[in-house]
């Protein structure tokens, strides 16, 4: 729970700061996203979806996105379902969303999923087997973290996994992923925005400080993170482009902090 309400916290922050310029882009795009939005935008709702069942079924049933105080639907898309192949891309889901959504007067934002939190994969079966990726994902898991329960062995852990995006074969794939989402729908819908860049991993020592595994560097994560953001910004010009920005490793705000969340200018965060 405490999870989630930072997240809507430092969602609601991110879409109020969507438009701040990181140095790295374009002179020019300031005054494309000037031209494409207008000054001020009527507050909007969207009802957070965080899956999406067989023909859209669970989002037809929702009774609630018919309430004229909801804009529409933020909408779970994994990365797995969006690129089952290496290369080959299937976004007739999200074609579907936004037709059915345009038929009862809302619009859709889409949330792509690389992360877990349950055990099961949200990567595309490549990434795992070709070593050219390293493994392709890593085990979220705080060994010593309070809630963990101490009589489950660790490859039970239900912590689930992430992307390693820090290692650049990985984050290109993801990259193209999101240069081809963004030829198709950018403008088609209202935005996009990555998962939560929180990630369980490492053990807590007694003196406060967190042991990484030898395959994690939390540097490198968060330079990913940011180089995955500005290929967002670049490919959604004419939607808004956001990140989840709540915790991120080897820094716990406000007692431990080492800036990595105070870097906007340095192409971390559009």
């Amino acid at each position: 729970m405490f999870r989630w309400t930072i997240l809507l916290s430092i969602f609601l922050s991110a879409a109020s700061a969507a438009s701040i310029q990181p140095e790295l882009q374009p002179a020019s795009q300031p005054e494309r996203q000037l031209e494409s939005q207008p000054a001020s935008q009527p507050l909007q709702h969207f009802i957070y979806i965080n899956h999406r069942e067989e023909n859209g079924e669970n989002i037809r049933a929702d009774k609630a996105l018919r309430d004229p105080r909801f804009g529409g639907a933020q909408i779970v898309y994994t990365w797995r379902s969006l690129e089952p192949k290496q290369g080959e891309y299937d976004f007739s889901a999200i074609r579907a969303d936004i037709a059915y959504l345009d038929s009862i007067g809302k619009k859709l934002w889409i949330q792509l999923q690389d992360k877990s939190f349950t055990p099961k994969f949200n990567v595309p079966q490549y990434l795992l087997d070709d070593p050219i990726y390293q493994g392709g994902v890593l085990k979220q898991s705080m060994l010593s973290a309070p809630e963990r329960d101490p009589n489950k062995p660790v490859t039970d852990d239900e912590y689930g996994w992430s992307a390693k995006m820090w290692e650049p074969a990985v984050r290109a794939r993801y990259q193209q992923l999101v240069r081809q989402l963004g030829q198709e729908f950018d403008g088609k819908i209202t935005g996009i925005n990555f998962s939560e860049s929180s990630i369980e991993v490492g053990t807590e020592n007694v003196d406060g400080t967190t042991t990484f595994p030898s395959d994690f560097n939390p540097k490198d994560y968060i330079d990913a993170i940011g180089e995955n953001m500005q290929v967002l910004a670049e490919s959604f010009q004419h939607s808004t482009a956001i990140v989840y920005l709540n915790f991120l490793p080897d820094e716990w705000l406000p007692w431990n902090d080492k800036g990595y969340m105070r870097k906007p200018k340095r192409s971390i965060w559009a």
